[in-house]
């Protein structure tokens, strides 16, 4: 089967992939707030409870009935018995800790004096003073996160404190990751697509189809999110990815415009999304990032993503319109190098990639560029 060489951009191939993506990963699964940092809400996070269920200590300091100072001053201060006994009137308190009853204010160490047992006050105290009332900080049924948001580590804590014993978050990407031709290079290919699939929150398997022309078939009954093939995306005689895709259902398309991975190609089988990568590491690796990884991102992926920071280009870099490239470089002491372009693996001394844009020509020496770190 005969297929063009026109690119499909690369914004359309994400938002593609996107929508693929969403339309067979309606999964929910239920986790601890341990677990839920970094993940996406499935659905609202709302509490269940007042936080603090009762009155708390705002402060460190003591507790004490605030009409107990009505008349306080510096010459005639009142004298609180201090303990625990019946006799107690003030009672040392750290924050946070339950306001005992019937007091209904805290006052810090600095306003108080302590001598012979007694808690001294030189100026009446307000009720409430120092005091987090139930409910102050999370009423029942405030939200705390919307369906959709990804959670931090406070959206987290807040939920806990609400009551919550599980979060329903979206369920990481379910990646079977299937050889598919290819020269020596692809080799090194699957392990490293297996690591990238990791570090966005994607659980990623591999798997060797049984043999017969239509073998990729039989991968389809084992109901993954994602099938990534790699190796045998290009355009030659021999790669044989978009034949063995159109086997198992159709090819939307071969060929997006970046560089390197330009013959990436996608399309659907039995209702699943199908993606084929190159078999050159460096080529796949390109295309994973500038496609897969932010196409899972927008579903749900719970990762970290790739790390990345700002550095000085050392030389000028060049780009061709209509192209997204993906350039390596060298990074140290804030000052990206960069490298040789157009082998099959990463160059030596690659320590990151810099992104140019499809509508650029790429940057001159001396720019400040986001560097996308390996």
């Amino acid at each position: 089967m005969a297929f063009g060489r026109s690119l499909i951009e690369l914004d359309r191939a994400v938002l593609w992939l996107e929508e693929a993506l969403a339309a067979v990963m309606p999964r929910v699964e239920e986790i601890s707030w341990r677990e839920a940092i970094g993940r996406v809400a499935a659905r609202q996070l709302a509490s269940t409870a007042d936080w603090p269920a009762g009155p708390v200590a705002g402060r460190d300091g003591f507790a004490l009935v605030a009409e107990h100072t009505v008349g306080a001053s510096l010459y005639a201060p009142a004298a609180l018995p201090l303990g625990a006994g019946a006799s107690a009137l003030a009672y040392e308190i750290g924050l946070g800790e339950p306001v005992p009853a019937p007091c209904d204010s805290v006052v810090g160490p600095d306003e108080v004096s302590v001598d012979a047992g007694l808690a001294r006050i030189t100026s009446p105290v307000a009720p409430g003073s120092g005091v987090i009332p139930p409910g102050a900080e999370l009423g029942r049924r405030t939200e705390i996160a919307a369906s959709g948001r990804r959670l931090t580590a406070a959206d987290c804590i807040l939920a806990a404190a609400a009551g919550l014993s599980s979060i329903a978050v979206a369920a990481p990407p379910r990646v079977i990751l299937v050889r598919c031709g290819g020269h020596a290079g692809a080799d090194l290919t699957g392990p490293l697509l297996a690591t990238e699939l990791r570090y966005v929150g994607a659980r990623a398997h591999a798997a060797v189809p049984a043999p017969g022309k239509d073998a990729l078939a039989s991968l389809l009954d084992t109901r993954p999110d994602l099938i990534l093939l790699y190796g045998g995306s290009g355009w030659s005689p021999s790669d044989d990815a978009a034949e063995a895709l159109a086997r198992m259902g159709q090819c939307d398309w071969h060929g997006c415009a970046i560089s390197p991975g330009a013959s990436v190609l996608a399309g659907m089988a039995g209702g699943l999304p199908v993606v084929g990568m190159p078999g050159a590491p460096w080529h796949a690796l390109a295309a994973f990032r500038l496609l897969l990884a932010p196409a899972l991102d927008g579903v749900s992926n719970g990762g970290e993503g790739p790390r990345a920071g700002m550095f000085r280009l050392q030389n000028k870099v060049t780009s061709t319109l209509g192209l997204t490239e993906y350039v390596p470089v060298a990074t140290r002491d804030g000052v990206a190098r960069p490298l040789r372009r157009g082998g099959l693996l990463p160059p030596p001394g690659v320590t990151g990639a810099i992104r140019v844009a499809d509508g650029d020509e790429g940057f001159a020496r001396g720019t400040d560029v986001t560097v996308e770190l390996l």
